[in-house]
């Protein structure tokens, strides 16, 4: 009997733990699993099109990073959804580049905002008429996630990928998601 206690306790003492628990240093959100999740993976961006029908306005396309291209119409009204994390004072920058490297600046729209933690899925205010300095084509919309603000004037889009070095350089903690759009 002894010797059956004994492997029991020895079996439970030795056991790994399936699901080890965060370190107590490490903050994780409600939720979240802090073996897989980190806090900036909540950070979301979506992008509408929404067909100016008149009374009515219709939703054209819409789409997030990982998605296939959004597609939308030079008539359309381009609209932005969001999702913040728990983390405060968090900034969002939300531009696209066109095949021709030209920045199209969307949010903020003046000076800096900053997203207050926990949004899921909540619209920015506005939208933004794309017959105005858009052209038919391709472009990559840019949700940049930053503990400080980015200045319209502070990027480079020469090459999309000096582009992501200069944005990383800058804030390497920031969050880059990228949408693809086509524009008809």
């Amino acid at each position: 009997v002894l010797a059956l206690a004994a492997a029991a306790v020895w079996v439970v003492a030795v056991r790994p733990d399936p699901e080890p628990s965060a370190p107590a240093h490490e903050l994780t959100a409600r939720g979240a699993s802090p073996r897989t999740e980190r806090p900036t993976e909540q950070e979301g961006i979506r992008v509408l099109c929404i067909e100016d029908g008149g009374e009515a306005p219709a939703l054209r396309s819409a789409g997030a990073p990982g998605h296939p291209a959004v597609r939308c119409a030079r008539t359309d009204q381009l609209k932005f959804t969001v999702s913040s994390s728990a983390l405060a004072d968090r900034h969002l920058s939300l531009f696209s580049v066109d095949e021709g490297g030209r920045v199209h600046w969307y949010w903020p729209r003046t000076g800096t905002a900053v997203l207050p933690p926990d949004l899921r899925d909540a619209p920015l205010p506005g939208s933004f008429d794309l017959s105005v300095r858009h052209t038919a084509g391709l472009y990559t919309v840019f949700g940049v996630f930053t503990d400080d603000p980015i200045a319209r004037e502070e990027l480079d889009p020469s090459d999309g990928p000096a582009l992501l070095r200069q944005l990383r350089g800058r804030s390497p903690s920031a969050n880059i998601l990228t949408v693809d759009l086509e524009l008809k």
